[in-house]
C-alpha cells in the first residue's frame, strides 16, 4: 500500500477497518504506524469520506506528548486512509480489568498520573488556534478507558479524535444522533445541548471515578437507560465504595461530576492543577519510570501483540504490583 507495508488486520468497525503496518523510507528507516482506512461498500460515499479527512484536520492542529499523532492522510486507490501513530502499550480498560481479576485497583500515584496527562493533553486540544489564529473549539467527546493508552515509556496518551467537534468539521452529526460513548458522555452531550471543554472534564472525571474505585459509575441496561442514569442517577461519593477514600480526592472527583458544568473545573488545567496539589500534598511519586514498570509487568516480556485498538496481551501482574488506595497523611 504504497510506502505502508501491512503487518496485520486488527479491528473493523462500522466505518473503517485498522491495520498495523510499517512506513518504510530511504536509508533503511522504518516505523510502525496504525492505518485506518475506509471500508470498501463507503469508499465512493463522500459524507464518510469527510469524517475521515475531518479527523486527520483536526488531529494535525495537535502536537502534544499526551495526544497521539496523525502523520499522513492519503488514497489507496479509491479508498481513504490515515496513518496515525502506533501506541505500543496498554489501555487503560485493560488496566482496570486486569486488577479487577486480581481483586486490586490501579495504584493511586499511576491513576493520579495518568489523568493529569489527558488532563494536559485536552488542556493543549481545547485552548488550539488556527495559522489565523482562530480558536478551533476543538472538544474530544469521546474521552473514556479504552481512548486512554499507556505507553511502555510511561506516557499516558488520548487516542482517536474521530468523533471530536472542532470549529472547521466539514460532516455535520445529523439531528438526534450522539457520537461518543454513552457511559462516558457528560450530560449536556446526552441531552443534545452545547458541548464545550467541560463536557470533556466531565468524561474524565467518570475516567477519574472508574479508576480510583475500580467500579463501573454508569451502567445502563440499554442506551435509554444508560443516558437516563447520566442525566438523573445520584452519583454516590466514592468514600462509599472504598474504605478511607482520601476526602481531597473525593472533592476533585465530585467537583468534576457536577451535572451544571459551571460548577465544574472550567478546563483541564483546573482539574490537572487540582490533581497536582493533591500529590504534593500526600507527597505521592507520580514517576513516569514506575508507571513504565507497572505497565511493563502487565504486557508479554519479549513479544508485544497488538490486540484491537492498540492495547497489548497481558502478563499476570506481580503481587508487588497491587497496592491499596490509601494515601499517607497529608503533613
Amino acid at each position: 500500500m504504497g510506502r505502508y507495508e501491512l503487518l496485520e488486520r486488527l479491528a473493523e468497525g462500522g466505518m473503517a477497518e485498522v491495520f498495523l503496518a510499517r512506513a518504510t523510507g530511504s536509508a533503511g528507516f522504518g516505523r510502525k504506524v496504525i492505518i485506518k482506512q475506509l471500508l470498501r461498500d463507503l469508499e465512493d460515499d463522500p459524507a464518510y469520506q469527510r469524517m475521515i479527512l475531518d479527523e486527520a484536520r483536526v488531529a494535525s492542529h495537535l502536537q502534544h506528548e499526551n495526544i497521539a499523532q496523525v502523520y499522513d492522510v492519503g488514497w489507496n486507490g479509491d479508498r481513504l486512509y490515515i496513518a496515525m501513530e502506533f501506541v505500543d502499550g496498554v489501555s487503560v480498560q485493560t488496566m482496570l480489568r486486569e486488577a479487577s481479576h486480581r481483586n486490586a485497583r490501579v495504584p493511586i500515584e499511576h491513576t493520579i498520573a495518568i489523568v493529569m496527562g489527558v488532563a494536559a493533553g485536552l488542556h493543549h486540544a481545547h485552548r488550539r488556534r488556527d495559522e489565523d489564529g482562530v480558536r478551533l473549539d476543538i472538544v474530544h467527546r469521546d474521552v473514556s478507558l479504552d481512548n486512554i493508552i499507556v505507553t511502555r515509556e510511561g506516557c499516558p496518551k488520548l487516542i482517536d479524535f474521530g468523533v471530536a467537534k472542532f470549529a472547521r468539521r466539514e460532516s455535520r452529526t445529523p439531528t438526534g444522533t450522539l457520537k461518543g460513548k454513552l457511559a462516558y458522555m457528560s450530560p449536556e452531550q446526552v441531552a443534545f445541548g452545547r458541548v464545550d471543554a467541560r463536557s470533556d472534564v466531565w468524561s474524565l472525571g467518570v475516567v477519574l471515578y472508574e479508576m480510583s474505585t475500580g467500579r463501573r459509575l454508569f451502567r445502563g441496561r440499554d442506551d435509554l437507560h444508560a443516558m437516563r442514569l447520566v442525566i438523573e442517577q445520584p452519583i454516590q461519593p466514592p468514600s462509599e465504595l472504598v474504605a478511607d477514600y482520601p476526602r481531597a480526592l473525593e472533592e476533585i472527583v465530585m467537583s468534576a461530576l457536577q451535572r451544571d458544568s459551571e460548577l465544574r473545573p472550567q478546563s483541564a488545567r483546573a482539574l490537572h492543577e487540582a490533581l497536582m496539589e493533591l500529590a504534593y500534598e500526600y507527597d505521592l511519586r507520580l514517576s513516569r519510570y514506575g508507571l513504565a514498570d507497572y505497565v511493563h509487568r502487565m504486557v508479554v516480556a519479549e513479544e508485544v501483540a497488538p490486540i484491537g485498538r492498540q492495547t497489548c496481551e497481558l502478563n499476570a501482574l506481580a503481587d508487588d504490583a497491587i497496592a491499596s488506595l490509601r494515601l499517607p497523611t497529608a503533613g
